[in-house]
């Protein structure tokens, strides 16, 4: 008998019909190499980090396996790759996407936004699948590029970030609407009213001009959206003075802003208003935890005071600066910094001598440019 046990597992398996008298553990017994020794919730948590693909394959190890494997499927991204992969093994659409449906009843989070627009017929009927399947479905990413949301009306609540928008008048019907990109500020209202149609956002990407018209819309869309926690402004020309005062001016009533990404392409005044618009930020956008900053090939270097001002972000853990100039100065008075990202034309490797002193709390730290020389304990990438 210890000879058998030897080669044997037991567990105890608890046993519960609703009365309390009948409360009862029974000993099961299972062969050492199986997978049913260490209980479901393990074997779960191990499948867990499996692709989704592999998790087909896998499915018929074991019965466990097959209890398990789908369980921690949350969400899933619906891409070129994936749809390529079905038509390849000749495969039906309906029925290969439904199955994947029936499997992984659990998706809450379905995103769209890496779809190639020749499959981008085969969307609603897709998403009309995992939405009569998956009771658990919540949230819908997706690039809004044919309004869809007239033929499957039942699909626009649950639509939270849209990645790209050329239907612009269906995002009226998105009424969850989150986190949104578009090319410019116009992309969000209307042609013929010149009503707002995105309000209440917490994320925003859009390529900046500034035009007389412009103003008014920028203004408005900041009133509505004063919830933002996230903005990414691409391809700003600062050409003259109103156009940095009118960034500032829009970007201070950001109160709750927690990530900024600003892309300057040209910058055609005194560096001195670049200082000022940094202490103007950090002065009334106290959240910010993320700033980066993409400065153009007209910046020919940056002065100390840039980096001066970068001590009003009190609450800044997390800069990226890329920009095309030699990098003199680097005393960035952030004790908080936990990640710093620098790539530019060159730079003097003794600016980071003393990093251990200026940034105490920084974890991870990575410099892009033509010649650097390697530190331990950093990430180094030549360009």
């Amino acid at each position: 008998m210890a000879q058998q046990l030897t080669h044997l597992m037991a567990s105890l398996e608890t046993t519960d019909d609703g009365n309390e008298d009948n409360y009862t553990q029974q000993t099961q017994i299972y062969a050492k190499n199986s997978m049913d020794r260490f209980g479901d919730d393990l074997c779960a948590l191990l499948v867990s980090y499996f692709p989704l693909e592999y998790r087909f394959r896998y499915e018929c190890v074991s019965k466990q396996f097959q209890r398990t494997v789908f369980g921690s499927v949350v969400d899933i991204r619906i891409n070129y790759r994936l749809i390529q992969q079905i038509v390849n093994k000749n495969s039906k659409m309906n029925e290969t996407i439904k199955t994947i449906a029936t499997k992984c009843p659990n998706i809450a989070t379905i995103d769209c936004r890496e779809m190639n627009k020749s499959f981008d017929n085969r969307i609603p009927e897709v998403l009309n699948t995992f939405h009569d399947n998956c009771r658990h479905l919540r949230e819908i990413y997706y690039n809004l590029r044919r309004n869809y949301f007239q033929w499957i009306p039942k699909l626009s609540p649950f639509v939270t970030r849209i990645g790209s928008v050329s239907a612009k008048h269906s995002l009226i019907q998105c009424h969850r609407l989150s986190h949104l990109s578009v090319t410019t500020l116009r992309d969000v209202f209307d042609d013929y009213s010149h009503q707002l149609m995105a309000k209440n956002l917490l994320g925003f990407e859009f390529t900046f001009r500034l035009k007389e018209d412009n103003k008014h819309m920028f203004w408005e869309f900041v009133t509505e959206n004063q919830s933002l926690q996230s903005l990414t402004i691409n391809a700003i020309k600062v050409k003259n003075a109103d156009t940095i005062t009118e960034l500032i001016q829009q970007l201070s009533r950001l109160l709750h802003l927690r990530d900024l990404k600003l892309e300057f392409l040209e910058f055609f005044i005194p560096i001195s208003s670049l200082n000022d618009f940094l202490l103007t930020i950090g002065v009334n956008c106290k959240q910010l935890k993320r700033l980066s900053l993409v400065l153009g090939a007209q910046i020919t270097e940056i002065n100390v005071q840039s980096w001066d001002q970068l001590k009003c972000f009190p609450k800044l853990k997390r800069l990226n600066l890329h920009f095309n100039s030699q990098l003199i100065y680097l005393s960035i008075p952030c004790k908080r910094l936990t990640h710093l990202s620098i790539k530019c034309s060159q730079m003097n490797s003794n600016l980071l001598d003393n990093c251990h002193e200026l940034w105490p709390r920084l974890q991870y730290l990575l410099v892009k440019n033509q010649y650097f020389e390697r530190f331990p304990g950093c990430v180094f990438k030549n360009s």
